[in-house]
């Protein structure tokens, strides 16, 4: 109570214009005191969704990264399961059954060399590289799918040149893993 005759008393003593004059600066400073709160709430808000969203975003990252690493282990086990099925497998005996097969002779000696390391460095990849010469179309579209239905080897690259009107030369560089020893 008494603290209220305090201010009675105050704004009594004042004049009209001088009790005026305190309004103003009173709802003037309440104002400035609004407006800084507001501002500082939306800069609060602003940079918090700004957090958000680089959070999200993060968080996207990590689920791919995730769903890969997933997806890569499983790849690895079956590969090993599928390794380990034919442990004594060589890219260069594959090739030259195969050739014989088709009664094809390679230009270059079939040999194979290792390329680079692969996956988690268990594997090393192979490449072998043979050359055939005077041979048709239509035998090396039946030997190129007999290389696609061996899982274990790839073509890496092909290389074709008319050699002759009815004949062609054939480079090919194909690809095998190797467990490391």
């Amino acid at each position: 109570m008494k603290f209220m005759d305090t201010i009675r008393t105050f704004i009594e003593s004042k004049s009209q214009k001088q009790f005026f004059t305190y309004i103003l600066i009173a709802g003037g400073i309440v104002i400035v005191l609004a407006g800084a709160i507001i501002w500082w709430s939306h800069v609060s808000i602003g940079s918090a969704q700004e957090m958000i969203s680089d959070i999200n975003t993060q968080r996207e990252q990590v689920k791919k990264i995730l769903t890969k690493h997933k997806y890569l282990e499983k790849e690895e086990r079956e590969l090993n399961e599928f390794m380990a099925k034919n442990p004594n497998f060589t890219i260069a005996s594959y090739i030259t059954q195969l050739l014989n097969q088709f009664g094809l002779k390679p230009n270059i000696p079939v040999e194979e060399n290792i390329s680079s390391s692969v996956g988690t460095n268990t594997y090393a990849e192979i490449i072998s590289r043979i050359e055939i010469v005077d041979t048709d179309m239509q035998t090396v579209a039946k030997l190129f799918q007999e290389i696609e239905k061996e899982k274990r080897v790839s073509i890496k690259s092909i290389d074709i040149e008319r050699a002759k009107p009815t004949t062609v030369t054939v480079r090919l560089e194909i690809a095998s893993l190797r467990k490391k020893a």
